[in-house]
């Protein structure tokens, strides 16, 4: 049953969102129908804005972080206020000084991402069209998508690097790379803050 709520949750869009729901139901009902009295459609991330950033399915932070204050809540509101914010910046030199020895060029996280996604690049054959845009085909599947929004009808784009964005960067200059799209994005990302609009 962990799964499937799990792919209710993971789901990239709407479809896959129904398929994970009707799984549900048939396995089952009693479940099924608490479900569907907690709206599930807040926690899937087929219903998420395309704005976000990081993975916003589950990323943790809040889990770390009351793991990190569960001392500090006995104390005294004042004494436990104070303890918080030295655990707070104690946790972040940590992870500033665990960034400086790192050497590589993306974090483990994005280096495995771009490995995995790389691989599956194989099975795309896109078409690039003006501004940007190109349509892909994926295991008989149709995807369009725009590389400077860095949207895709499979919605993978919004929230992580995915083989349909390496295929067209590939096929317009076959030197690049996954990290190249990685490049590519944040760059993107930072002209739209300098120039004071949303990407």
């Amino acid at each position: 049953m962990k799964k499937i709520f799990w792919k209710i949750a993971k789901a990239y869009t709407v479809a896959e969102y129904d398929e994970g729901i009707e799984e549900m139901r048939q396995y089952v009902l009693g479940v099924y129908e608490t479900l569907m009295e907690k709206n599930p459609q807040t926690c899937s991330r087929a219903y998420f804005t395309g704005t976000a950033c990081y993975e916003v399915v589950h990323n943790n932070f809040s889990e770390t972080y009351n793991n990190t204050i569960n001392t500090a809540r006995e104390m005294p509101l004042v004494e436990m206020l104070e303890t918080i914010r030295r655990l707070a910046m104690v946790r972040t030199d940590f992870r500033k000084e665990k960034m400086k020895k790192h050497k590589g060029k993306y974090s483990k996280k994005v280096a495995k991402t771009i490995e995995e996604e790389s691989k599956h690049k194989n099975n795309c054959r896109a078409v690039a069209g003006a501004n940007g845009q190109f349509d892909v085909r994926e295991n008989n599947l149709g995807h369009s998508g725009h590389m400077t929004r860095r949207t895709c009808t499979c919605r993978k784009c919004v929230a992580k690097l995915f083989s349909h964005s390496c295929d067209p960067l590939s096929n317009s200059k076959p030197d690049l790379d996954g990290g190249d799209f990685v490049r590519l994005s944040l760059a993107l990302v930072l002209t739209g803050e300098r120039n004071g609009r949303q990407t």
